[in-house]
């Protein structure tokens, strides 16, 4: 029986999905896992990860899958931090579903339904074309994701800034 080993982070590694080589700043990022030659799993630092602070105050994000760290499009998973009061904007995505899981805090998820609070251990589906917003009622800590990553978010109440994450690296990340 084949044992599971785990590599170093730090080295360049080959992509199981036939997409060729992920660059060094994956490598910095993962470290992989393998049974004779195949990649199982990629294990994702949250603390190795880049993370994006929201331009309106009160959120950050840190990617796990995404175009950049997986050579993927297919979707789009993460945490994210939620101040007390922070809110997302009042929106809704083009062709895309998520999904919120609710680790830490409490908030409430506002949708033409009308307001739901939230907590620990919830998991809220949001199909697409779903207009919503979260909102923070105490510190909030989530598991984000969404797939396709090829979407469109509309704004309904809210402004431009809230679609802009500024990376700690300095970078600028513009939500589409």
């Amino acid at each position: 029986m084949p044992t599971l080993g785990l590599k170093p982070a730090g080295k360049a590694l080959r992509s199981n999905s036939g997409r060729g080589w992920m660059g060094e700043s994956l490598g910095k990022a993962l470290g992989e896992a393998s049974t004779g030659g195949m990649t199982m799993a990629y294990i994702f630092k949250e603390d190795e990860l880049p993370t994006l602070v929201s331009v309106t105050p009160g959120r950050e994000r840190t990617f796990f899958v995404n175009q950049e760290l997986a050579n993927i499009d297919d979707m789009l998973a993460g945490v994210m931090h939620y101040k007390k009061g922070a809110s997302s904007p009042y929106h809704y995505h083009a062709n895309c579903e998520h999904f919120y899981f609710i680790i830490e805090g409490k908030a409430t998820v506002e949708s033409p339904e009308g307001v739901r609070p939230v907590g620990p251990g919830d998991m809220i589906f949001i199909p697409a074309e779903e207009k919503h917003r979260l909102r923070a009622t105490e510190p909030l800590f989530y598991f984000e994701w969404q797939a396709p990553n090829r979407f469109k978010t509309t704004i309904l109440e809210g402004t431009d800034d809230d679609l802009r994450w500024e990376r700690r690296d300095g970078r600028v990340w513009i939500q589409t």
